[in-house]
């Protein structure tokens, strides 16, 4: 009998259900704190201001101005609905945006394999790794995904990766161009 457990019983059939929102938590007052190095980001200020069913909507303060950003969290893909620059409200945008979404990006999508590929807003994005251990001022943290992200307009050679890690989100960002690298590191993350 143990003969048959091991040839025969010891490999699922099934994959492992994946549910995004591991890399994008939705928890309103969650917030974080990056460090950075380059010529500009030496910081950035990111706060889940306001969340409804799939939705959150994100405050990023940097050092020039701060970014609204409103997020949907599908089962297979995680989307950017809405982007504002020079946001200095406390308004909940969600219930209005709910009504008229429409996907300007898409930040993250099933299958989270290596080598997928998708293109969205003029950019392709890869998913380089799915296992890679990163380590930034907050911790190491193991099973990183890492994306690869370029332009498709060929006037524009700089590239970044995004590494999110499950159940923090991203914890990383490196945007490299001709003659400027700049990174983003988590420092802090909480209530």
């Amino acid at each position: 009998m143990l003969i048959s457990l091991i040839i025969g019983g010891c490999v699922p059939d099934e994959r492992e259900t994946v549910n995004l929102k591991a890399y994008l938590p939705l928890q309103e007052g969650m917030t974080y704190n990056f460090t950075g190095e380059g010529p500009i980001h030496p910081g950035l200020e990111r706060e889940i201001m306001f969340t409804e069913n799939s939705y959150g909507q994100i405050l990023d303060k940097g050092t020039g101005t701060n970014i609204v950003l409103v997020y949907k969290v599908e089962e297979n893909r995680i989307v950017k609905i809405f982007a504002e620059a020079e946001f200095y409200d406390e308004n909940n945008l969600i219930k209005k945006l709910e009504e008229e979404a429409e996907v300007q990006e898409v930040i993250l999508q099933l299958p989270l394999e290596e080598g997928a590929t998708w293109e969205t807003n003029d950019k392709k994005r890869r998913i380089v790794s799915t296992d890679k251990v990163i380590t930034v001022p907050a911790g190491t943290f193991y099973d990183v995904i890492q994306i690869k992200i370029t332009s498709l307009n060929q006037e524009n050679n700089n590239k970044s990766y995004h590494y999110y890690a499950k159940n923090i989100g991203l914890i990383k960002q490196k945007t490299i161009g001709e003659n400027f690298e700049i990174t983003l590191e988590l420092e802090f993350y909480g209530l």
